[in-house]
């Protein structure tokens, strides 16, 4: 199983960020950062400080080798927030979900003036002598998106921010 870990800081209070990370406008810039052909948020439950949404993907097409830019595949992240603890676990679903696992959680702290957002994800690729260089791939493409999932944040924060 493969694991990474990212930690973003930005200056807005620890609630503020939490906003932006369920707020459906920044899921869908999010999603369209990260070379999604098209993204949409549907709710699924609030109850208290509990909030379950979906993102919606439509994307390139996924293959053991990387990126099939002439085919196109849905996906599915189920979040599941404690807006009190500011925590959130997701489950990331596609058509590979049988023998690939994405999934992780989010954690917002308070940092100084501002706050960070720790972000755990756990891959696991259940295929016979290939997975563990699958996950690698994934990693690989997980790390070269991180730049411009923080300039969406980035930006979504300097806008709170007024």
């Amino acid at each position: 199983m493969a694991k990474s870990q990212h930690r973003t800081t930005v200056d807005l209070p620890p609630d503020d960020l939490v906003k932006i990370l369920t707020d459906p406008d920044f899921q869908v810039a999010r999603e369209k950062a990260q070379n999604a052909i098209d993204a949409s948020v549907k709710g699924v439950s609030r109850q208290g400080d509990r909030l379950v949404f979906e993102v919606h993907v439509t994307q390139h097409a996924r293959t053991k080798t990387g990126i099939d830019r002439s085919r196109t595949e849905q996906a599915v992240t189920t979040y599941t927030w404690d807006l009190k603890a500011r925590t959130a676990s997701w489950v990331y679903r596609d058509p590979h979900s049988e023998r690939v696992d994405v999934r992780g959680s989010v954690r917002v702290e308070p940092s100084g003036s501002g706050s960070t957002e720790v972000d755990d994800m756990q891959i696991e690729v259940r295929i016979p002598l290939l997975g563990g260089q699958i996950e690698k791939l994934i990693l690989k493409e997980v790390e070269k998106g991180w730049p411009r999932y923080e300039a969406v944040l980035r930006k979504f924060a300097a806008k709170a921010k007024g």
